[in-house]
């Protein structure tokens, strides 16, 4: 389990898909990774998006795509 908070900061187009490169290599080799992040590309690559918020408990996160 690869536990990841805002892998996506400050990377340049390019280095972003290196990473995401990374992470497809990760999975494929059976290892889970959450991603804590708001950059838009990387969310779009997710199996599964998350919102967390904005309340908690039965008005907290739901899923949004799978």
């Amino acid at each position: 389990l690869f536990l990841l908070d805002e892998p996506g900061t400050g990377l340049h187009t390019e280095d972003l898909n290196k990473l995401l490169n990374v992470f497809r290599e990760i999975v494929k080799q059976g290892d889970t990774i959450i991603c804590i992040d708001h950059n838009q590309h990387l969310i779009a690559s997710a199996g599964f998006e998350i919102k967390l918020g904005p309340g908690s408990g039965q008005n907290g996160g739901h899923l949004i795509k799978d």
